[in-house]
């Protein structure tokens, strides 16, 4: 593509996966950071180092032809506080605002700026149908929504995209990952009387359809991003009991969450069945249009007791070098953290291939333990997988992969 997108939240869990796919596509990549994060982000990029409240300078501004602006804290991260509520307010709405300031200031006019929103615009709507032309809640979650469009609004671009997120599902974090042990621990419980529709959409989709929008020309306005089948909060909650085999409980009583979470569990509680009218009208394909396709895509339909994590990162340098140090267990010990002691204590074969058994040691917890593993799968320069002979869980497979992306390469580990 040639073209250069200024993104901020690149750190995130949607911001990290756009801009990998981005730089794929041929774009390059300016990352608006608070603080130096290579090793947090799983992709090439420049990095310029911003407050959320300052100006970016003129020369930055001048390099880009696209925004796409998804930064703010973490809405469910903390109970709300005045100071967190302020802070939440802040980190989106005057965010946007010195974004908006900078562009003027430096006379540049953009192809397109796509700011994040949220579909908590709408409020708690019950069984409405919502599209984009639907009236905003009265809420504060929707207050923000509106303050935080609004300054979008006033940006020097030809196309101005606010695009409304649901709940983003991904096995790297995110709502997944907080539900999930819960589930398969406790059990699974709706919340309330479990009839509140929950609008979600599959993470790869979530990036598909902002470079969607980045090159589709779409016209300006509000954008539901959000899959085509929102499900209520009882069905939710058993498709994934059964993907996890969990056991159904009781539903969570409505004053058990306000007690726990105040305000915020009015957030946990409302219901919002959000219509992604403005996507499929622009011939968007979802690839996971439904809760039961997202989790195969995902392969987070797992047996009892088991857990998925993922971890994405990005390494400098030629595959050949990645690679060697990467599938040598003679560097374990130096990217496996201090205090865990891990060693290795020796090797089935004088190079490592599919069927290598490996021992190492290490202390957890203040306990010295004795681990086994052997390589299963064994891709030179694309992947290979160890999985645990002996040690302390009852299943451990480790999957590595690796593939070009830009001047380095781009790792996955999936356990």
């Amino acid at each position: 593509m040639g073209s250069t997108v200024l993104l901020t939240g690149a750190t995130g869990l949607l911001g990290n996966a756009l801009g990998r796919e981005l730089v794929k596509r041929g774009y390059e990549v300016i990352s608006l950071v608070r603080q130096p994060s290579r090793e947090r982000l799983s992709f090439p990029t420049q990095e310029v180092i911003w407050d959320g409240k300052s100006h970016i300078e003129k020369q930055i501004c001048e390099k880009v032809e696209h925004v796409v602006h998804l930064a703010g804290e973490n809405v469910a991260g903390a109970r709300w506080s005045e100071q967190r509520k302020r802070a939440l307010w802040d980190s989106r709405v005057l965010s946007t605002r010195a974004l908006c300031e900078s562009f003027h200031k430096s006379g540049q006019r953009l192809d397109s700026f796509i700011s994040a929103s949220a579909i908590g615009y709408y409020g708690d709507r019950s069984d409405e149908e919502l599209t984009e032309e639907s009236q905003p809640g009265s809420d504060f979650l929707a207050d923000l929504c509106v303050a935080w469009e609004s300054e979008a609004d006033l940006f020097p671009a030809e196309r101005i995209i606010k695009a409304r997120f649901g709940v983003i599902l991904s096995p790297v974090g995110g709502f997944i990952q907080q539900v999930m042990p819960l589930f398969q621990t406790v059990g699974a419980s709706a919340l309330g009387d479990g009839t509140g529709y929950f609008s979600w959409i599959e993470r790869s989709d979530a990036v598909r359809a902002l470079i969607h929008l980045i090159e589709s020309k779409m016209e300006s306005g509000p954008v539901n991003v959000v899959a085509p089948e929102p499900l209520s909060n009882k069905d939710l909650t058993r498709q994934l009991a059964s993907a996890w085999k969990s056991r159904l409980l009781p539903a969570v009583p409505k004053a058990v969450l306000q007690l726990r979470y105040g305000e915020l569990a009015s957030v946990l509680l409302s219901s919002a069945k959000v219509s992604a009218k403005r996507l499929l009208d622009s011939n968007f394909d979802f690839q996971s249009p439904s809760l039961k396709i997202a989790l195969q895509k995902m392969d987070l339909v797992v047996e009892v007791g088991q857990f998925v994590l993922e971890f994405e990162s990005w390494a400098e340098g030629d595959l050949d070098k990645v690679w060697s140090f990467f599938s040598s267990e003679a560097n374990l010990e130096k990217i496996t953290p201090s205090f865990l002691n891990f060693r290795v204590l020796g090797k089935s074969t004088s190079a490592v291939e599919k069927g290598t058994e490996i021992r190492y040691s290490l202390s957890l917890h203040g306990i010295p333990i004795t681990w086994k593993s052997l390589i299963t799968e064994w891709n030179p320069k694309a992947s290979f997988v160890d999985e645990q002979i002996k040690g302390p869980y009852q299943l451990w497979r480790h999957g590595h992969s690796f593939s070009k992306l830009g001047s380095g390469v781009a790792l996955r580990d999936r356990v």
